[in-house]
């Protein structure tokens, strides 16, 4: 039976509303670290010295790179599908857009391969998703795509899932082994991006990576403020590496103020966190999160006094992020295809069900601007964009069409 959960967990479940535009992450880490020591006024400058104008042409060059996104094709080679197999969605929450956004992907891909998919909603609750996978059992389902549900936050129902000989995929979710070192992971299959990223981990990193980029464009040679809930949760971990590396790399002698924060704050909380940066720190001229602008960012700028001034890039692709590129209000973003990430579950499951080795996915993610990548108003940024018939493609593969 499982017990009341813990207050912590309760604002993660409840927090993974705002993170699923792709930072779709709960995970079961300590809280209070930092991405660096501790300082006055919860920054940590990474560097003592301004922004150096010899890295802009290297700036500008891994930026153009970017624009081009690094997917690739889905997978050509045949791979037949397994008929009369049932999936059960567990999905973050069906009340946010991007949760629902990210599962369009998986029932588009069900009707190609004339799979059942069961929709089994997380309601951005940890013990609602802990529900759904022992629903799964006892549904006696074929596989279950996890929907953003890290690990540790449903570990025993999903043991029980796999014990029970469920084939597990997770979207945006990472294993047990993955967040905390030396632990079993439980999944029983990876979606694969080949030798472009050794695992999701990685991927995460050259997501982070890409976010470092963009900041450095957008700051144009100021210092920029990098606010991280590293210690809460294992995507922002592994991002912020990512991002602090090419930074590093690409502008040694940039500054960067790592502004620590969690969960509790968003909102007012965090918008005061920012705004006070800001004005300690008139030399910022961009903001750098991997997290949803809504949820405290945006405002903290605004309430700066700073707006037009400070620039304000973020990391996944949803309508609204869209929205405020279009407007002028957000400088670039990085974005997944998220459709994309539906019909690679389940030619991952598909794979798995035949016994056949997991092959590159091609999925990937890009740099969205006002004149690159912008996807139409009220959508998200969806493979359509990158001019890839996914439909066709795997229902080639899986010779259904």
């Amino acid at each position: 039976m499982v017990g009341k959960p813990r207050t912590r967990d309760m604002r993660r479940g409840l927090f993974t509303a705002c993170l699923v535009s792709l930072t779709l992450v709960v995970a079961a880490c300590s809280s209070g670290a930092s991405t660096g020591p501790a300082s006055t006024g919860g920054s940590t400058p990474a560097a003592s010295s301004g922004g150096s104008t010899g890295s802009a042409a290297a700036i500008n060059a891994a930026y153009d790179t970017l624009l081009k996104g690094t997917w690739t094709t889905p997978p050509t080679d045949a791979s037949p599908a397994v008929p009369g197999k049932t999936i059960m969605l567990i999905s973050c929450g069906q009340a946010n857009d991007n949760c629902v956004d990210m599962g369009r992907g998986v029932n588009d891909a069900a009707k190609i391969l004339n799979w059942k998919v069961i929709l089994c909603d997380g309601a951005l609750d940890p013990v609602k998703a802990q529900a759904c996978f022992r629903q799964a059992g006892s549904q006696k389902v074929d596989g279950i795509v996890n929907l953003a549900w890290d690990c540790p936050n449903v570990k025993a129902p999903l043991q029980q899932a796999v014990a029970a000989g469920i084939k597990v995929v997770g979207v945006h979710a990472f294993d047990c082994g993955q967040v905390t070192s030396g632990d079993k992971n439980l999944f029983t299959d990876f979606i694969s991006y080949g030798s472009r990223y050794a695992d999701q981990p990685a991927a995460w990193r050259a997501w982070g990576a890409a976010m470092g980029v963009a900041a450095l464009k957008a700051a144009n040679g100021g210092a920029v403020l990098y606010p991280n809930d590293s210690a809460e949760f294992a995507s922002f971990k592994f991002m912020g590496e990512g991002w602090h590396a090419k930074v590093t790399e690409l502008c040694s002698s940039c500054k960067v103020y790592d502004l620590p924060w969690t969960v509790s704050e968003a909102g007012p909380k965090l918008e005061a966190k920012i705004q006070a940066q800001l004005l300690q720190h008139p030399d910022i001229t961009e903001v750098s999160t991997a997290v949803n602008p809504a949820l405290g960012f945006f405002n903290g700028v605004q309430q700066s006094g700073k707006a037009g001034k400070v620039a304000l890039v973020e990391g996944h692709g949803s309508i609204t992020e869209g929205d405020w590129v279009r407007a002028g209000k957000m400088t670039a973003l990085i974005g997944w295809p998220v459709d994309w990430w539906g019909f690679a579950a389940l030619d991952t499951l598909n794979s798995s069900f035949a016994g056949r080795p997991q092959v590159d996915q091609g999925i990937g993610f890009a740099i969205i601007d006002k004149d690159h990548n912008l996807y139409p108003s009220g959508q998200p940024f969806l493979a359509t964009g990158v001019g890839i018939d996914l439909a066709a493609a795997y229902g080639k593969r899986w010779g259904t069409s």
